[in-house]
């Protein structure tokens, strides 16, 4: 299948309609128009180029120059006062944000500054503390040699409360065997010492009374009171 040669009247004619449309005019535009090939459509469009130069211009008349100028100068200036109208409500919203942004990063100063000194705060608390924490180890450390000699004192102390309760005990026993032996004196005095009659001989049983007691004064017993 042959393909379709662009002749130079297809080539002028694509050419306006894209310059009409404002689109630029290139080989490739053309060539996606009017089919055919770079080295057909190239110098057709290349003719084209030569005879838009070539085209005289033809100056305005004079009112309508004037017309025209007028008409720039009115857009001009309306263009002007928009801008300067925008450009003005761009700035007081500006200023708003701006004093909007400087009142918060002077909040946000202040609340930074509040917490460093809390955080100094805390900071110098969180020192004192450890430096009694250090001290009372220090302390316990010295102590610590001191306590073990009064535990030893504590055990020396008990065993002494022991040997004293003990001894209690003992002295209970035996202020107890005291007691008894008392009870037992005073009812050999009231038999050997009974109320006074007439003066009568001694009898057996007197004699016996009078040598138990003696017995009694001088045995293990009465020695075991004599502290």
């Amino acid at each position: 299948m042959t393909r379709k040669l662009a002749t130079k009247e297809a080539v002028f004619a694509a050419a306006d309609a894209l310059q009409a449309q404002g689109l630029e005019v290139t080989v490739e535009k053309v060539t996606a128009q009017t089919g055919g090939s770079h080295s057909t459509v190239g110098p057709h469009l290349n003719a084209w180029f030569a005879t838009q130069k070539v085209h005289p211009t033809h100056p305005a008349p004079a009112s309508i120059e004037r017309l025209c100028n007028a008409l720039g100068n009115a857009v001009w200036a309306e263009s002007m006062r928009e801008l300067q109208l925008q450009l003005a409500a761009a700035q007081e919203r500006a200023a708003g944000e701006l004093e909007h942004t400087s009142i918060a990063l002077a909040s946000s100063i202040a609340s930074n500054e509040t917490l460093q000194a809390q955080n100094d705060e805390l900071t110098g608390k969180i020192d004192a503390k450890n430096a009694q924490i250090a001290l009372l180890q220090l302390q316990i450390q010295q102590t610590r040699p001191h306590l073990d000699e009064l535990q030893k004192v504590q055990c020396l102390a008990d065993e002494r409360l022991a040997d004293n309760q003990q001894l209690r005990e003992q002295i209970a026993k035996l202020e107890g065997a005291r007691q008894a032996v008392d009870i037992q004196m005073q009812h050999l005095l009231a038999l050997i010492s009974p109320p006074r009659k007439p003066r009568r001989v001694k009898t057996k049983v007197d004699i016996q009374a009078v040598s138990s007691l003696t017995a009694l004064n001088s045995g293990p017993l009465t020695a075991a009171f004599q502290i």
